[in-house]
Parts: structure tokens; C-alpha cells; sequence
């Protein structure tokens, strides 16, 4: 399904669409353990279409794979939804493998579990299983209760370390979906179901047709494109939201549709507020939020138009190994036209090889890396002190429709690229190469690499609406943005060789930002106050995030306390 096609699905029936792939697939023999992270799920679908021989089949093969969250959590899910269909022989032995469970750290005194999402899957199988039997370990029930009734709050008061990862979304949404479902506890049942819809509520104006358009803490490929995809959550957003082409997965990376299966089945839905404001998208505006338990403590900026979207965030530069701070993404109509985003980086590890084939080329961010971005103009300015001595990214051939180059010969000027639905000018400090010419790419196009070399650089972004200067042929359209970029903006890279590199720009819509490294920002642009991103209260504290002069004011109250950030 095409962005530019009627929609004509309705939320069941593409929860249908979903119960059909995942029970065709039959038992994930071929993941994680022979099933380990998802055999649950494959069960479920079967029991939803009414195969409760296979379904029961399932079961009891997943029961005796190897033990960890992942398989907890999903033996526990289909269990408490189809535990009409167990036999007494096979209850008895999901009690007796979840009795055994151990959900604890090895010295017993907190859940297992390295990372948010994994505690708060041992944290929904320990409050239900201490529900469901009489027997379940005490300890393992006190800690799970008392873990949920702390870690609900701050979620919603804080935000997420693993924000608005493509990945684990689902892993993080999903133990809460469970507990809203099946626990009788009412003041952790109505806690989770708050902040499920608190996780919803962060991401619903971050989407833009089947593309999540924000900065993100942990992504294995940057592009995202929903044709040939490795994002776990994007079949569950395109099955809540339905307005986008329903994702493609690589061959062998199917399973990762199974996690969608609980919200499949479930009694629970949104708030069709959620589809409303994830849908509409008419008008172009700004959305703004702060993820604060993130140890880079980001201020995030999406800059959502109809048609494509600027993100990034400012950060305290700290390198994070699956970090993705800035891009931008423009509307796909066909799978034929990705990939269709751009970014540049300077690689946090070692890649894999020097080739952008691989989508593990482009993974992380570094601590040399300062963004700063207004509206659809960004600067990104790098102070690179190892090896890595360059910035690049992907440019796609299915994505660009046509490319200017200011200075062809000696490659030290703007790049100007029409994509179909936006125009977009690039401008690196440093001179710039195409040292990766027609590679293929991993996923189901094709692009080449935009790259530049120096260990003092910066790359600024400049967007426009096609609307802006439609008229005539691509390339007649490109030359009219061009020539506005080359008449209308003024750059400043005189100080990016300086000891803390600067960078001045002007853009198209006379705003002036500089930017310095360390961090440095000062905006030369007088603007109304104005209500940014969301206003909510959880437990008696009430946040507010406003802008005053494009400068962040995070106002808080908790009880008697007020507090007022500014940044």
C-alpha cells in the first residue's frame, strides 16, 4: 500500500493481515534458538485462526528452548490468552517452567537484565506469574511489584534510555500491553495501560507515513526504510496506524514480525486519538521533546512537513554505539523509491568494511558530532581526534531524482538534489568526493556515498517544499532552488579550523545560526513564545516544555516544587 493510495483497510483487518503472515510462517525453527525469542507468538496466531492442535504443538516445543526474557515473556503471553485450549498436563508444565524461571540478577536482589526493555519483560512475567499461581517465589514477586511501581513513574516523568529505537519499541510496549491485559492488580494494571499510552503518545507526532522521523538511541540501520527492513516495530506502527505500505522484511529476518502478534489479538487498543494525530499531516509544524534518563540527556527536534522531515537532537555529545543523531526523510510513493533519507557521520567504530553496502557501515554516533537545527535547516559541525579523519553518507540513486553540483571540478561547493517530493542542498566545509559510485545496497536499492575528508569539518542542510519552486522539469525545478540558495543564503566556514570549530549560516528564510564545538549557540532571531510538545501530569507532576526565543524552558512541578531548566 502507497502513501497516495486510498485507504480502504481498517485496523482489524490489517491485524488479520498480520495473524495470516505470521501463522503461514509456521514455528521459527531458524530464530534465536530454534524459536527461543518468538515460538510463543507463532502459537498465538495458530490458536487466533482456530489450529489449536498446532497451536498446542507449538507450545510445547517452545517450552523446551533456552530460557531468558524474550522466551518468558512469550510463553507467558500465550498462555494467559489461550490457556482455555491447554490440556491440564500441559498447564501443569508451563507452571512448572515458570516456577523455575528465575527472573532475578544472580546475587537475587533485583530483576535480570541489561537494558530497560529486558526488565521490564522479567518485571510483567514476575507480576503475573505471582497472580496466576500461589506457589510463585515471593522474592521473585516483591521485586517484580516493586520495580513496576518505580519504573512506571519515572518512565513517564523521564523518558527512556533505549528512546524511540525502531527496534526495541516493541520490546518495551509490549510487557505493558501484557500486564494491562492480564493483571487483576488495578493500580499496576491502570499504571501500565497510563504509560503504554504515554509511550504512544511520544511517538505519534514523530510519524510521517511509514517513517519514524526522529533521532534515535538504538538503531542497527539508519536508513529505515519499511522495504526490506530490520525494524522489529515497524509492522506493529503500520498496523496501528495504517497509512503508509505495509513493511517488507529480508528473507531471513521474518520473525521479526512475530512481536506484533499480542497486539494482534489483544482486547486493548488505542485511542483512535493516536491514529488522528499520527495520520495528520496536512500542515508542517515542529515537534520538540527531551528523552532525560538518556545519559546524553537529548533534546529532540523533528521538523515534519507533508511530504519529508528534518530531525535531529543536541546532546551532550556523549558516543553511544547505535545512536542515530540527524537526518532527513522524505515520502516514498514505491518501494522503488528507496532508499529516500539522508544523514552524514563520522563512524563510531571501525566499519565493518569501507563499502555502504552494508547498513552496519553507518551505525552510531560519535562524541565529535554537534548538531543544531531550526526548522528544515541544519548544521552539523565535527572535531574528529582519531583515525576516522571523515563524514559521509548515503545518497540513493532510486531516492534522487536529479543532482546539481555548484562546483563539479573541484567539488567545493553545494550540492543540490531534487528527490521527488522535497529539494534539498548539501554543503560540506571541507571538499567533498563520490568515492562509492553505483554500490549496490543491502536492502533493495541502489546509492552511493557523499563524503568528505578532515579532521575539522561541518556539513549544513538546507530543505524546501517542492511546492516552493514546482513548475517546468526536475532540473528546471532544481536550478530555480539553487539559484535561491546561491542568492538568498550566506556561509561562514572561516572557523571551522579553529581550535573549537564555528559555523555560521543564514538560510532561505533569513534566520541566522552559529554554531560552535564545544557547544556553543546563540540564534539571531527574535520569536513568539510558543508551546512546544506535550503537557502532561503523572502522579501529581505536571512538565511543561516551552521555547522563548528558540531557547529550551523545561518548567516542572512535583508536590510543592518547581523547577525551571533552561538550555
Amino acid at each position: 500500500m502507497f502513501k497516495n493510495e486510498i485507504l480502504t483497510s481498517s485496523l482489524q483487518e490489517r491485524k488479520q493481515i498480520v495473524i495470516d503472515d505470521v501463522a503461514a510462517l509456521g514455528y521459527p525453527y531458524n530464530e534465536y534458538d530454534q524459536g527461543r525469542k518468538v515460538g510463543g507468538y507463532a502459537a498465538m496466531a495458530q490458536f487466533s485462526k482456530g489450529d489449536i492442535s498446532t497451536g498446542l504443538a507449538y507450545v510445547n516445543i517452545h517450552l523446551d528452548r533456552n530460557k531468558d526474557m524474550f522466551w518468558g515473556i512469550n510463553v507467558m503471553e500465550a498462555y494467559m490468552k489461550f490457556k482455555e485450549y491447554y490440556t491440564s498436563e500441559l498447564k501443569n508444565k508451563v507452571k512448572a517452567k515458570m516456577l523455575s524461571f528465575n527472573i532475578l540478577n544472580a546475587d537475587g536482589t533485583a530483576l535480570s537484565g541489561n537494558t530497560e526493555n529486558q526488565r521490564l519483560m522479567y518485571a510483567a512475567v514476575g507480576a503475573v506469574g505471582a497472580e496466576e499461581w500461589p506457589e510463585y517465589p515471593v522474592n521473585y514477586a516483591t521485586i517484580a511489584r516493586s520495580y513496576l511501581l518505580s519504573e512506571l513513574p519515572t518512565i513517564t516523568k523521564q523518558g527512556y534510555f533505549e528512546y524511540d529505537s525502531p527496534t526495541y519499541f516493541i520490546h518495551h510496549v509490549g510487557p505493558l500491553l501484557f500486564i494491562t491485559e492480564h493483571l487483576k492488580d488495578a493500580t499496576l494494571r491502570n499504571m501500565a495501560k497510563l504509560t503504554l499510552e504515554w509511550y504512544f503518545a511520544s511517538i505519534v507526532g514523530e510519524w510521517l507515513h511509514g517513517y519514524w522521523v526522529t533521532s534515535q538511541a538504538r538503531t542497527y540501520n539508519a536508513q529505515q526504510e519499511p522495504g526490506y527492513t530490520l525494524d522489529e516495530s515497524a509492522v506493529l506502527l503500520w498496523m496501528l496506524f495504517g497509512d503508509s505500505r505495509k513493511p517488507i522484511y529480508l528473507s531471513n529476518e521474518t520473525n521479526l514480525k512475530f512481536t506484533t502478534i499480542p497486539f494482534a489479538v489483544a482486547g486493548y487498543e488505542l485511542p483512535d486519538i493516536f491514529k488522528r494525530i499520527a495520520t495528520a499531516r496536512s500542515t508542517t509544524y515542529t515537534h520538540k521533546e527531551r528523552m532525560s534518563r538518556n545519559s546524553n540527556k537529548p533534546y529532540k527536534t523533528s521538523y515534519i512537513t507533508p511530504n519529508y522531515a528534518v530531525f535531529s537532537q543536541k546532546d551532550n555529545r556523549l558516543a553511544q554505539n547505535q545512536l542515530h543523531r540527524w537526518g532527513i526523510k522524505w515520502v516514498g510513493d514505491t518501494y522503488s523509491d528507496e532508499p529516500n533519507t539522508f544523514f552524514m557521520k563520522q563512524h563510531f567504530s571501525e566499519p565493518i568494511n569501507l563499502n555502504p553496502s552494508n547498513s552496519e557501515y553507518w551505525i552510531g554516533g560519535t562524541n565529535m558530532e554537534e548538531v543544531l537545527q531550526d526548522d528544515g535547516a541544519l548544521i552539523a559541525v565535527y572535531n574528529i581526534t582519531n583515525s576516522k579523519t571523515w563524514i559521509d553518507g548515503p545518497v540513493s540513486y532510486n531516492g534522487i531524482k536529479a543532482t546539481i553540483e555548484q562546483d563539479p571540478f573541484n567539488r567545493n561547493g553545494w550540492v543540490f538534489f531534487h528527490t521527488g517530493k522535497m529539494l534539498m542542498a548539501v554543503r560540506t566545509a571541507q571538499p567533498y568526493v563520490w568515492p562509492y559510485d553505483t554500490e549496490s545496497w543491502k536492502y533493495g536499492g541502489y546509492q552511493r556515498a557523499l563524503r568528505s575528508d578532515g579532521a575539522k569539518n561541518a556539513v549544513i542542510v538546507e530543505t524546501a517544499p517542492l511546492m516552493d519552486y514546482a513548475g517546468g522539469t526536475c532540473i528546471r525545478e532544481l536550478d530555480c532552488f539553487a539559484e535561491a540558495v546561491l542568492t538568498k543564503t550566506v556561509v561562514d566556514f572561516s572557523g571551522v579550523n579553529d581550535t573549537n570549530p564555528r559555523v555560521y549560516y543564514k538560510g532561505l528564510t533569513g534566520k541566522e545560526m552559529e554554531s560552535y564545538m564545544p557547544p556553543h549557540v546563540k540564534f539571531r532571531v527574535q520569536k513568539s513564545i510558543m508551546l512546544i510538545g506535550l503537557c502532561w501530569m503523572i502522579r501529581g507532576c505536571i512538565r511543561i516544555i516551552m521555547e522563548i526565543n528558540s531557547i529550551w524552558f523545561m518548567i516542572e512541578r512535583d508536590g510543592p516544587m518547581i523547577s525551571i531548566t533552561g538550555r
